[in-house]
């Protein structure tokens, strides 16, 4: 049987992708659609380096909005975890963050050396190439879609045709080298 381009590209890169959870100081998990806690991320250095979105964190505003989603909760701080596929979990030690671009770079202390994604150049995408997503979506653990890039507005968004649902963001987007052209941030839907 052949190999298709989602065994050769896209499937050596499951393991570099992560959950990332937000959970608060009591250990209630806080993620939900409406606030689009939680997501994905993806090992850009050996030694404990996720890229995700800026998004996926709560700011003090979102801090507010669980209190009154959650009736009668006191949200006194918050952790967060970058989870692996095999369960193991890692706090976050530092976030830096770029509102403009919506992306954070997040470190951990683990106890293995990890293996980082291959990245690439933005500008090595071009309309019609096909892509691959892969994130933790909807609580589905390192799930992936395929897509065609359908437009490149401008030198920041890549528009696609592949699903992308709540949890997917800050999730890879692989070319048909198996690198990583960027990250997954928004779905445009009905309504």
């Amino acid at each position: 049987r052949p190999v298709t381009g989602v065994q050769t590209c896209a499937l050596p890169i499951f393991e570099t992708v992560v959950s990332i959870a937000i959970y608060d100081v009591n250990g209630i998990f806080v993620e939900n659609e409406k606030l689009r806690m939680g997501g994905s991320g993806v090992v850009v250095s050996s030694g404990g380096m996720i890229l995700t979105c800026k998004h996926v964190f709560p700011t003090p505003s979102d801090m507010n909005e669980i209190e009154m989603y959650f009736p009668g909760a006191k949200v006194t701080g918050i952790s967060r975890l970058v989870i692996f596929s095999d369960n193991k979990e890692y706090k976050i030690k530092h976030i830096a963050v770029s509102d403009k671009a919506d992306v954070a770079l997040v470190s951990i202390d683990c106890d293995n050396v990890l293996t980082p994604v291959p990245l690439s150049y933005f500008d090595n995408v071009n309309v019609g190439d096909v892509v691959w997503v892969i994130g933790n979506p909807c609580g589905f653990n390192q799930y992936i879609t395929k897509g065609i890039v359908g437009k490149i507005p401008s030198d920041e968004y890549i528009m696609l045709d592949a699903d992308v649902n709540p949890g997917n963001s800050g999730g890879p987007i692989i070319n048909k080298n198996g690198e990583v052209v960027g990250l997954a941030k928004a779905s445009f839907g009905p309504g």
